[in-house]
């Protein structure tokens, strides 16, 4: 099933996986990070959106990171 559209478009959108999660286990550690959500990543969505499709394009080109289909 295609879930492109519960979603808002933004240029440069890579993959969504849709994932079934059986089993999640913690580390147990007295150490390890605790993370919150913390919002939405908006410079980069500003950014994707400021250069387009052909800024991203270019780049992806100049880091060499080729994205087939685009």
């Amino acid at each position: 099933m295609n879930k492109t559209g519960l979603f808002d478009p933004l240029p440069g959108v890579r993959q969504i996986f849709d994932l079934d999660v059986d089993l999640v286990q913690t580390s147990g550690g007295m150490i390890m990070s605790s993370f919150d959500y913390a919002g939405e990543r908006m410079p980069l969505n500003d950014w994707a959106r400021k250069n387009g499709k052909e800024g991203i394009q270019a780049y992806w080109k100049e880091k060499k990171t080729d994205q087939p289909g685009w």
